[in-house]
This record gives structure tokens, C-alpha cells and sequence, in this order.
């Protein structure tokens, strides 16, 4: 149900709808009808894809929690684990390994890669199923770990959840919720899958990444109603998110 809602509403779904709309009364001779929709449909889409739709329900997102820079002295290293949620990759053997992981993923790969070397005793945990791959996100992961130098005694895995709400389950069978746990996921991201640990009985750190709105003092404001397909996959993401979250206080994954 929630893959269903979250179909009908996307940005660009609704964009195709307003067309196709406009398509089928053009077609049943309701042509001002249609020609009204289909300048909806050409305004929508010149909505979406500046920043001016976009940029405020994902930093309301993204800047509920701050990046973690550092971590607090009152994390002990040898009861922290560091979690990783999954992000997808493709298991094309003609690329390297780093290669075969989505943006998304590397970045999380590499903050975590950061924080346990702050924290050296502190254990890196991979999480992701591998969908069609033959291998598991959570292995892939591993793989490009031990290229970066990570040390195989601080790697563990958890290669079953396919979702945000599973992947908390998992993680308390396994490592119970005795324990400091910083958690790793896109920015955007970040504000659901606290509320999925937090129901499942931890209190996670959270390490926000790959953020999609970066705020720089030299952005001329005139940027922001630049065209790009970039503002409409941030507005597609942030309606997931906002879904999802709905989804989650209604008790679904």
C-alpha cells in the first residue's frame, strides 16, 4: 500500500497524470479542458525542477539532526557499533568494487570509514540485502571496506533486512540494545530511520550524509530557479520520506 501511495504521488507521476489527462479529454473533444491541463502539467514540471519547491521540505528533513564532526567522549569504543544502512549496488564484475556501489552508499561507506577511526574499537556494522544481486549489499560492502583498509575483525554484517524497519529488528537480535550506536544514513533519510531504532529500543547517535541541500555563502539567489533534474529527484525523495514517515507512525515499515 505504501509503494502504491508513494507511486501516485510523486512528483513526476503527477506530472504524467495531468498529460495523460490532458491527452484523453483533448482526444473526447474536451479540448479547453485539455489545454488547461496540459499547461498545468508544463507548469508543474517548470515548478519541480527549480529548487523553489524543493529546497524547503528537504532541509526540514535534513537538518534535523546535525552531521556528527566528532564523536562525544562519553561513547566508549569497545561498546559502539557503527551501523551502515543499506543503499543498493550492481554487481557488474567489470568494474571495481568501489564502482559497483551507488553514490549513495559510498558515501555512507566512507563516514563510517571516518567515525571508527575515531573511535579505532569501535565495530563496523554493513547492512542490505542484495535484492537480484548475487551478492548481498552488506557483502559488497565488506568487499569495498577491506580495499579501504578496514580490518576484517571489525567488520560484521547483517545481510537479510530489506527495509529501514527491519534492519532495526535485525540489528537488536543480534547485538541486543546494550550498547552505543551510531547510525549512518542519508540526511534526508535520517529522521525516519531514528524513529524506526528508537521504537525498537535504541537511542541511536545519528551521522546524517549525503546531503542533498548544501548551503554556500557564494550562491547567487538566482540559482535557485535553475533547471535541473537534481531538484526533482530531491523533491521525489523528500515525498518518499514524508510518506514513509506517515507509513511508520501508522505502524507499517
Amino acid at each position: 500500500m505504501r509503494v502504491l501511495v508513494s507511486f501516485f504521488t510523486m512528483p513526476l507521476s503527477v506530472f504524467c497524470f495531468l498529460l495523460i489527462a490532458a491527452g484523453l479529454l483533448y482526444y473526447l473533444k474536451k479540448r479547453k479542458s485539455g489545454l488547461v491541463l496540459l499547461f498545468t502539467s508544463g507548469f508543474w514540471l517548470f515548478f519541480i525542477s527549480t529548487s523553489v519547491l524543493s529546497r524547503y521540505p528537504v532541509l526540514f528533513l535534513e537538518r534535523q539532526y546535525p552531521p556528527l564532526i566528532t564523536v562525544p567522549d562519553s561513547i566508549n569504543g569497545k561498546n559502539t557499533y557503527i551501523l551502515i544502512l543499506g543503499s543498493g549496488h550492481s554487481c557488474d564484475t567489470s568494474l571495481t568494487a568501489i564502482n559497483q556501489l551507488s553514490l549513495n552508499a559510498l558515501g555512507r561507506l566512507c563516514e563510517g570509514i571516518r567515525l571508527h577511526q575515531q573511535i579505532p574499537e569501535s565495530k563496523i556494522v554493513l547492512s542490505g540485502y542484495g535484492e537480484v544481486e548475487p551478492k548481498s549489499h552488506a557483502e559488497m560492502l565488506k568487499t569495498v571496506a577491506l580495499e579501504m583498509g578496514i580490518n576484517d575483525t571489525c567488520l560484521l554484517l547483517q545481510p537479510n533486512p530489506w527495509n529501514t524497519k527491519d534492519e532495526a529488528a535485525e540489528f537488536k537480535r543480534l547485538f541486543n540494545n546494550e550498547c552505543h550506536l551510531i547510525l549512518i544514513t542519508d540526511a534526508i533519510h535520517i529522521p525516519r530511520s531514528c524513529y524506526h531504532f528508537r521504537k525498537a529500543g535504541f537511542y541511536p547517535v545519528p551521522a546524517p550524509v549525503n546531503h542533498y541541500i548544501k548551503i554556500s555563502g557564494y550562491s547567487p539567489f538566482y540559482r535557485s530557479f535553475r533547471f535541473s533534474s537534481n531538484n526533482i529527484l530531491a523533491l521525489e525523495k523528500a515525498t518518499h520520506e514524508y510518506i514513509g514517515l506517515i507509513w511508520a507512525y501508522m505502524g507499517g515499515d
